[in-house]
C-alpha cells in the first residue's frame, strides 16, 4: 500500500515547526552550539523539501490549481521567496553569539519564521490532498518516499 502523501506531508511539516521550536529554546538558553545544529538541520531539509515541491509538486498542481482561493500556485511559490528570505536573515546573525538584549532582538526574525511556515503548511493542505487523487500510484509512491527520507531527516538522534 502508498502511504498518504497528505500524511507524511503533514507530519514532514509538522517536524520543521518542531525544529524551529528547539532553534528558539536554544537561543533564548543562549546555546548556540545547539541552535545552530537545529537550524542547520531545518535549513537543509527545508531546502530538499521545497526543491521537491518545486520540481514534481507544482507542476502536478498546476493543472488543478483554482484560478482564486486557496493553492493558488503564486501563493506557493512567493511563500518559497519569503522563507528562503527569512531562513537567510538567520544564518546572517545566528553563528555570532549575542548578548542577551542581542539574542531578544532577533528571536522576532525566529517567530516570523515560524508564522510563515504554518501559513504555508496550510496553504498546501488542498494541494497535497488533490494530488492525493490525481498523481497516479507510482507517482505518489515516489513523492511519499521522498518526503518520507525528508520526514527521517528531522529524526531525533
Amino acid at each position: 500500500m502508498v502511504a498518504s502523501i497528505v500524511s507524511v506531508h503533514d507530519e514532514l511539516h509538522r517536524r520543521l515547526e518542531e525544529r524551529v521550536w528547539r532553534l528558539l529554546e536554544a537561543m533564548a538558553t543562549r546555546d548556540t552550539p545547539q541552535a545552530l545544529r537545529h537550524f542547520h538541520l531545518f535549513a537543509t531539509v527545508l531546502d530538499a523539501h521545497m526543491a521537491i515541491e518545486n520540481e514534481r509538486v507544482i507542476p502536478a498542481w498546476r493543472p488543478l490549481v483554482p484560478a482564486e482561493g486557496p493553492g493558488r500556485v503564486d501563493h506557493l511559490e512567493g511563500d518559497h521567496v519569503i522563507l528562503v528570505r527569512e531562513v537567510t536573515e538567520i544564518r546572517g546573525f545566528l553563528p555570532e553569539p549575542g548578548d542577551l538584549r542581542t539574542t531578544l532582538h532577533r528571536l522576532p526574525v525566529v517567530y516570523r519564521l515560524l508564522s510563515v511556515l504554518e501559513h504555508h503548511t496550510a496553504r498546501e493542505v488542498p494541494v497535497y490532498r488533490a494530488l492525493e487523487t490525481a498523481l497516479s500510484t507510482a507517482a505518489r509512491a515516489d513523492l511519499a518516499a521522498l518526503l518520507s527520507g525528508l520526514v527521517d531527516r528531522l529524526e531525533d538522534r
